[in-house]
């Protein structure tokens, strides 16, 4: 499929030609190797988000190059899966091949802890919390709803509420040296410059909530409280990051903001890729045809990450608070130092798009379009008419149209363009990443 050949090197190329390693001296091997090691050695972490893309890239960079003693991962059980098998379905991820082959003894240093986020104590046991306040000694919070059209009030749950539980059992455990709490660059998009400290919000949560209940499931009340943050996503997570600057107290904590987290450069082998997010979206829905045309400036900087300098850049992070109860935030993207720009991201991608994929779309070209109604236009021709025409055929034949919706006969332009508006959001532009060459 595209989005695991061609999308991948879409974004090889794109980090290697513009050398992307450069903005991220501050995990070199030399260092990583000399420091960081030493650092985690001997030592256990807790993750929360440990079954998704960026947990599972730590608990493979934390046990192949480290000596660490434990990684407990808070795992959301079922009543079809425990904890353990879910813990042993994820070490089955490919990620973890490299393991197997040279340090397969490491992976028993995986250790489930049954909870739930949204849960009063993270749902976790007297018993596991006990054991994590005696035994770890770093915090690595990545759990989070990425679902940028989440209800208000589930993600303030999960990305706020969840942080705050995070928070609350770092304040109990005995020998905290380091909070990692995984934010995004994109929580400040009303910035022009996004720096490296928090930002003040305009109102407090609990008039967020009072006004939640005020209004009910009122949309367009909702925006308003969003404070011009373009959805709930980055709105709960600018939230998150206030809830640390003023609550953490004498925790050693770092914010680490990455852009988009593409597939892997290096490490643990080139192109690893578990997921569909926001970057892969942008370009696999032009691949199969879903999107012909994108609204955006063509100058506008569109900041991809590897996500094996994003667990590098991560992991190291969580070293300089050895000395310092400061909280720190770090951006971790290229857009100031390294950028690239929308229309040099499509180039790429319509090369690729044309030698790789195996889709047999008469278009075989992603549009970038700054006006609506040039958008409106090509979209029509593009997507519309042979959604619609496609979709007659098959009810001619006394099929159902492959993506029924409740709004046919468009059926195909509706699921293709339902997530465009937020992915245009990002191509429309962003803040620039004050990024500094650490």
């Amino acid at each position: 499929m595209f989005w695991t050949n061609g999308f991948v090197r879409v974004c090889l190329n794109i980090n290697l030609l513009r050398n992307a390693a450069t903005v991220f001296k501050i995990t070199s091997n030399k260092y990583y190797h000399r420091n960081v090691a030493d650092f985690y050695a001997g030592k256990s972490v807790f993750i929360t988000g440990g079954t998704g893309f960026l947990g599972k890239a730590f608990i493979e960079k934390l046990l192949y190059t480290t000596d660490i003693e434990k990684i407990y991962i808070l795992i959301r059980e079922t009543q079809q899966l425990r904890a353990h098998v879910r813990l042993r379905n994820i070490l089955e991820n490919p990620i973890f091949s490299r393991l197997k082959k040279e340090k397969p003894n490491a992976l028993e240093k995986v250790v489930p802890i049954p909870g739930d986020i949204v849960k009063p104590n993270l749902g976790i046991s007297s018993t596991d919390e006990r054991l994590l306040i005696d035994k770890v000694s770093v915090v690595i919070h990545s759990a989070a709803t990425i679902n940028f059209n989440e209800p208000l009030l589930k993600a303030l749950e999960i990305n706020y509420e969840g942080t705050r539980k995070v928070l609350s059992l770092c304040k109990k455990i005995k020998n905290v040296q380091a909070y990692v709490h995984i934010s995004t660059a994109y929580s400040n998009t009303d910035k022009k410059i996004v720096e490296e400290h928090v930002y003040s919000m305009p109102a407090d949560v609990s008039y967020i909530y009072n006004e939640l209940a005020r209004v009910g499931n009122d949309k367009d009340k909702i925006s308003t409280l969003l404070y011009g943050k373009p959805n709930t996503y980055t709105f709960t997570k600018a939230l998150a990051e206030s809830l640390i600057a003023t609550e953490h107290e004498n925790i050693p904590t770092v914010i680490i903001r990455p852009t988009m987290v593409a597939p892997s450069i290096n490490e643990p082998f080139k192109s690893w890729l578990d997921n569909v997010s926001l970057p892969t979206t942008f370009l696999l829905c032009g691949a199969t045809g879903m999107n012909r045309v994108i609204r955006g400036k063509k100058s506008n900087i569109i900041d991809f990450v590897p996500i094996d300098y994003v667990t590098n850049f991560t992991l190291v992070a969580a070293t300089t608070l050895q000395k310092s109860s400061k909280l720190a935030v770090y951006n971790c993207g290229t857009s100031s130092t390294n950028p690239i720009h929308l229309d040099e991201v499509f180039n790429y991608f319509n090369k690729a798009n044309i030698k790789f994929t195996s889709n047999d779309s008469r278009f075989p070209k992603v549009f970038i379009v700054e006006s609506q109604l040039a958008r409106d236009i090509l979209t029509f021709i593009t997507q519309i008419l042979p959604a619609y025409i496609f979709d007659t055929l098959l009810k001619m034949k006394g099929q159902q149209p492959r993506h029924p919706l409740p709004t046919p006969p468009f059926s195909l332009y509706t699921c293709a363009t339902k997530a465009q508006r937020e992915r245009e959001a990002w191509a429309e532009g962003a803040g620039l990443l004050d990024v500094p060459i650490y």
